[in-house]
Order: structure tokens, then C-alpha cells, then sequence
């Protein structure tokens, strides 16, 4: 009995692992050192991070610094805009956000491919991209 027990703690441990879902996640930007014309995007992981639900997308690295109408961040899935934000809030002057949230009720469940790109109008621009599996229940 004991011996079921401990097979099935394990089991399900291995299937709550392996069936995790990303409810916040972070997309490293590739600033490129050359000239645009020569950057690449970065390649997206080849394993999908699955996500449902409300999932929170921030960026890094970002300025630190507040300049008001420098900054434009947009995020697509695959071709399709769904959020950008120009990281000034007016509720709160004094901080910088990039952050958007994800509805993936509003996408069929699928692989997609998320891209930022953040444009900086008084330096370089750079490009994120992660690919990820919406997994919404009953879709």
C-alpha cells in the first residue's frame, strides 16, 4: 500500500512538472552591437512555454531612467498586435513599467510566437522573442 502511495506522489509530481504553466514571464531583449541592418532576431526556444489564463509579460533588460515619450514597447503574437505601452503610467509618474498582461482567452489554444519589440527613440531599438503554447481549458 505504502509502496502505491509512494509511486503515485511521484507520478504525479512528474506530471504537475512536466504540465506547469508560465503565469509570469520575462523576455530577454537582444540589443544588437551593430548596425540594425545586421541584427538578427534571437531564436525562439525550441520547447513552447505553455501558458493560460491571465500570464504577465515584462521585458529585460529596460532603462531605468523615466523619459516620457522616449520608449515604445510592442507586443505581437505571431503577426498580431495585442498590447503596446510607452512604459509611462500617468497614475504614477515616478515609476517605468513595461509590463502588459496577456488574455489568452482572446487566442485559440495553439503555438504562437511572442515578440516584443521596444523602440528607443533616442538610442538603440532591440527585439525579444519567445515561443509559447496557449493551453486554455475546454478550448
Amino acid at each position: 500500500m505504502i509502496k502505491k502511495l509512494i509511486i503515485t506522489m511521484i507520478w504525479l509530481s512528474a506530471f504537475l512538472c512536466a504540465n506547469t504553466f508560465a503565469q509570469d514571464l520575462t523576455l530577454e531583449l537582444n540589443f544588437p552591437s551593430e548596425n540594425i541592418a545586421k541584427a538578427t532576431a534571437p531564436r525562439p526556444l525550441t520547447k513552447p512555454i505553455a501558458v493560460s489564463g491571465n500570464a504577465t509579460i515584462d521585458i529585460t533588460p529596460y532603462p531605468d531612467t523615466i523619459e516620457k515619450d522616449r520608449y515604445l514597447v510592442e507586443y505581437f503574437l505571431d503577426d498580431q498586435l495585442f498590447f503596446q505601452t510607452s512604459g509611462f503610467d500617468e497614475s504614477n509618474p515616478d515609476k517605468l513599467s513595461f509590463r502588459c498582461l496577456l488574455d489568452t482567452a482572446k487566442f485559440e489554444n495553439g503555438r504562437y510566437k511572442l515578440i516584443v519589440n521596444f523602440w528607443d527613440k533616442s538610442g538603440a531599438s532591440a527585439i525579444g522573442i519567445q515561443e509559447i503554447e496557449i493551453r486554455n481549458e475546454g478550448g
